[in-house]
Formats: structure tokens, sequence, C-alpha cells
């Protein structure tokens, strides 16, 4: 299978469109083709997670060392947990 034509499979199954921007010449997949799958992954793993835990997958992404202080009872997320983020961007 070419790799278009993986892409259009992959598409399908994540229930995502698919457009010519994602393609380009030759064989070539486009930052964008992949960028929307990323997205779409994520998205669908992000879904399974508690608050905290996507809190928690963000400041790995950025950097953020985890500290206790970032987190309350329950699902509460501190003030300085979302002002580190603010911070670091």
């Amino acid at each position: 299978m070419k790799k278009h034509d993986t892409l259009i499979e992959i598409c399908k199954v994540l229930g995502i469109d698919y457009t010519s921007p994602d393609i380009s010449t030759g064989s070539t997949i486009t930052k964008t083709g992949v960028l929307k799958i990323f997205i779409e992954i994520a998205r669908l793993q992000v879904e399974k997670k508690n608050k905290q835990d996507v809190f928690k997958d963000i400041c790995q992404l950025m950097d953020i060392t985890i500290k206790e202080e970032f987190f309350s009872t329950g699902s509460t997320i501190s003030a300085e947990g979302y002002e580190k983020i603010l911070e670091t961007l």
C-alpha cells in the first residue's frame, strides 16, 4: 500500500478528514497530515484520563517538574499549577 493510501485509511479509522494539503509530491505526507493524526490520537488518549493526569501530561510536554502543590483534594488543580504553565509559556 502506498503512503497516501495508508494515510487515507488512517484518517478513515480515526474519523478525520483527509485533504490535499496533507500530501505533497511523490509519496510525501506533509507535516499537516502527520499533525492531524497526532492530534486525534492524543485526543483519544486524553479522553481516557482524569483531569489531574491530563495536567501531569501537560507538565511533561512542557518539561515542568510536577509538584504536590499543583494538586488539591479531588480533581482540583491549584492556581500555582496553572501559573507554572503560564510562566513556562
